[in-house]
């Protein structure tokens, strides 16, 4: 589908590898979404860019846009409250 992109990296709770698909819709710069970990339960948040390339680094591939990402961990409300026992 046009304008999904598939982000892939290491969770940053426990290091396991994690991917989830991103929409950066048509005209947009960058897309957000939520998953979480399948080994440590982890909220996660992946963030998709879209950039241009400068027409000098199109070679060999005529590609215009340049698509990149970062996985974020999101907090939960149990990582503000007192420890468990």
């Amino acid at each position: 589908e046009e304008g999904v992109v598939a982000l892939k990296g290491a969770c940053p709770g426990c290091g396991e590898e994690v991917y989830n698909f991103v929409r950066v819709g048509e005209g947009e710069s960058h897309g957000k979404s939520k998953s979480e970990c399948h080994v440590c339960a982890q909220p996660l948040v992946f963030h998709a860019y879209k950039e241009k390339v400068p027409p000098s680094m199109r070679e060999p591939a005529p590609t215009r846009l340049w698509t990149y990402g970062r996985i974020y961990s999101a907090s939960r409300p149990t990582d503000y409250g007192p420890p468990r026992r």
